[in-house]
């Protein structure tokens, strides 16, 4: 069974195809991903409610939350497996049970990450790539676009994060690759993803460096250290700071570096 959550949520098994929309709104998707995503554990109806109607429970969220649950069991049944899954109840409480072997894209892509992690410690360099780019595919994916409240938030916290260490191995491996305009471009991504993530931005200074374009790997030190100044009120960490003076001590000794070169574009 492989239930994509990102973008437009879809169920298949045995080869049957289901969109989550045919079955139902919004509510039975932001459903059906709190009971996939917490299945290790029984959820409370109250703290499923507080999920589905965030700040604002409709007097009859009992028998909606009974009719979304089982919109979901229809969902599973539709797969046309008899053990395709099931939500079971006890005690004021749901959980989804899912027959292994189960594919959920999020889960895939926190262990794509860690597997490209791996493979840069180990100085397997396309490995690492190939696997950052599997995670980045399935995390710049929306989640559960227009809904909003805390668990919301926390999986989408969760996918950022995911989002930064795919980009940052990503990047890492390209460069060790020799391949700068594409390292430039994770290093980009990875900033554009979180602004204030030191690592990505000292990766931009080193892909600008290793492509002899100096000048603006110092520029980009700059842009950085005013962001932090006038939104946190703080200097980049020493690291950052350490790489930005060794490579200003590159300028000054080489004055000719500072002429922008063309990166490698290997493949």
């Amino acid at each position: 069974m492989r239930l994509t959550l990102t973008g437009a949520p879809v169920l298949e098994a045995d080869g049957i195809r289901l969109e989550v929309r045919e079955f139902g709104g919004r509510k039975l998707r932001l459903l059906l991903a709190v009971l996939v995503l917490e299945r290790h554990r029984p959820m409370h109806r109250d703290e499923i409610a507080d999920v589905l109607w965030p700040g604002n429970l409709p007097t009859t969220w009992a028998p909606a939350l009974r009719g979304l649950v089982s919109k979901v069991r229809m969902l599973l049944t539709a797969t046309g497996e008899p053990a395709g899954g099931a939500v079971t109840q006890a005690f004021g409480s749901y959980q989804m049970e899912l027959p292994p072997p189960v594919d959920v894209d999020v889960e895939s892509a926190a262990s794509e990450v860690e597997r490209a992690e791996r493979a840069l410690r180990a100085g397997e360099y396309a490995d690492a790539c190939t696997a950052a780019v599997a995670a980045a595919s399935i995390v710049r994916r929306p989640f559960l676009a227009g809904e909003e409240g805390r668990w919301v938030e926390r999986q989408r916290l969760l996918l950022q994060s995911l989002q930064t260490r795919a980009l940052h191995v990503l990047g890492e491996g390209r460069l060790e690759r020799g391949q700068l305009e594409r390292a430039l471009s994770a290093a980009t991504e990875a900033i554009r993803v979180a602004p204030f993530n030191d690592a990505g931005h000292r990766q931009l200074m080193r892909a600008h460096a290793a492509a002899g374009n100096w000048a603006e790997a110092l520029r980009d030190y700059e842009r950085y250290r005013a962001l932090l100044v006038e939104e946190l009120g703080v200097d980049p960490s020493p690291d950052t700071q350490s790489l930005y003076l060794e490579l200003l001590r590159d300028l000054q000794s080489f004055p000719s570096r500072c002429a922008p070169q063309r990166g490698s574009a290997s493949a």
